[in-house]
């Protein structure tokens, strides 16, 4: 799935407010970008899922009601992916 900048942006907002639907239009387009970052991290696929999950869980709960102009998502999946597989045992 292609998304240009203004669709982004605007799945980014709408998302910040609490829209699951332009959240999961989100998920579409990067969830596997992220998983293969994450694998790469693990080795595992189902560490790769977990990291994911959570990832997405995490940003989410991270963007709403807040600010998000200059936000980047997929620098911030991508810190967020890392420090939550930092954080695992």
């Amino acid at each position: 799935m292609t998304m240009d900048i203004d669709s982004k942006s605007h799945f980014l907002l709408s998302s910040s407010q609490g829209d699951m639907e332009a959240f999961s239009s989100l998920f579409e387009r990067y969830s596997s970008q992220l998983y293969n970052f994450a694998y790469c991290l693990t080795y595992s696929q189902e560490d790769a899922e977990d990291i994911t999950s959570e990832t997405f869980i995490s940003v989410y709960e991270a963007i709403q009601g807040r600010d998000i102009t200059g936000f980047s998502l997929q620098v911030y999946l991508y810190k967020t992916a890392k420090s939550t597989y930092q954080r695992r045992p």
